[in-house]
C-alpha cells in the first residue's frame, strides 16, 4: 500500500530536490501512524463471510483492539470497524472546534452522515489527521510562520486546499481536495449489524463486488488515501529533507 502511494505523489513533493520512491516510501510510513497502530476498515463482505476467500457462510467474529496511543517503535497492522445506533441525537450541540461546513446536526439515520463521522474517527485514528476537523488546530499551525495572518477555515475544505496550493501548480486547490475527500468517502458503506429499532449500523469498506478500483480491496484502497492525505500537510517529512534527530 505504501509503495502504491509513494507512486502516486511523487510528482506532488514539496522538497528542493526530488526525493527518490525508497526515501519517500520511509516517510509515508513515518505518516501512516507514529504512535505504533495503522487501522484499515475491513471490507463488508469479509465481516459477513461471503467473499470469495472465506470460508461460506461464517462470519468474522467481533473483537477488540489495544489501541496504542503512545510512542512505540513497531506498528501494528488491524481492522477497525465503527459502530452506531441510526438514531438521530438532537440532544447533542455541535462541537465549537469542529470545522465549518462538515455536519448539520447528529442526524444518524442518515446513512451520509453516519459515514461522514466514521470517516472523521478513520482519519484521526489511521492517519493522525485530527487537525482536519479541529479549526483551531488549523489557525494555530498556519499561525507558526513567520510573519503569517490569522488563518480562519470558513469552509470544510478551505484548509486542505491551502496545503494543496502550496509548491505546486494547482488549477482549483479547493475542488481537488473535495474530489479527494469524495473519492475516500465513496469506498465506505454502512450495513445493519444488528436489527432494531432502532438498527446499529456498521461502517467498513465496500465489498468486492462494489469496488472498482485497483488495489487489492476497498479497505487498503481507502487507507492510501488517507495516508496521501498526511502527506500533503506540508509537514518536514513531506516536503523537504529532515534535519531533526
Amino acid at each position: 500500500m505504501a509503495a502504491r502511494v509513494t507512486a502516486m505523489l511523487m510528482a506532488d513533493q514539496l522538497s528542493t530536490a526530488a526525493l527518490t520512491k525508497p526515501q519517500l516510501l520511509a516517510r509515508v510510513l513515518s505518516l501512516a501512524r507514529i504512535e505504533g497502530d495503522l487501522s484499515i476498515p475491513p471490507e463488508d463482505d469479509t465481516l459477513q463471510g461471503t467473499d470469495s476467500g472465506a470460508v461460506s457462510g461464517i462470519k468474522l467474529p467481533p473483537g477488540r483492539a489495544h489501541f496504542k496511543y503512545l510512542l512505540y517503535p513497531s506498528a501494528y497492522m488491524h481492522c477497525v470497524t465503527y459502530l452506531a445506533v441510526a438514531q438521530d441525537r438532537t440532544d447533542l450541540p455541535l462541537p465549537s472546534w469542529m470545522i465549518p461546513g462538515f455536519l448539520t446536526g447528529w442526524t444518524l439515520q442518515l446513512s451520509a452522515t453516519f459515514k461522514k463521522v466514521a470517516d472523521y474517527s478513520f482519519t484521526a485514528v489511521l492517519g493522525g489527521l485530527d487537525i482536519l476537523w479541529v479549526k483551531g488546530r488549523q489557525t494555530a499551525a498556519e499561525g507558526l510562520a513567520p510573519g503569517s495572518g490569522t488563518f480562519v477555515s470558513v469552509k470544510q475544505f478551505d484548509w486542505p486546499a491551502l496545503n494543496r496550493g502550496l509548491g505546486v501548480t494547482v488549477a482549483d486547490p479547493y475542488g481537488a481536495a473535495e474530489q479527494d475527500y469524495n473519492d475516500r468517502t465513496a469506498l465506505l458503506t454502512a450495513f445493519t449489524a444488528a436489527a432494531g429499532p432502532p438498527p446499529v449500523w456498521r461502517m467498513t469498506a465496500c465489498g468486492k463486488s462494489d469496488y472498482t478500483g485497483d488495489y487489492s480491496g476497498a479497505g487498503p484502497h481507502y487507507a492510501a488515501l488517507v495516508i496521501s492525505e498526511a502527506v500533503h500537510v506540508p509537514d518536514p517529512l513531506a516536503s523537504g529533507p529532515c534535519t531533526a534527530p
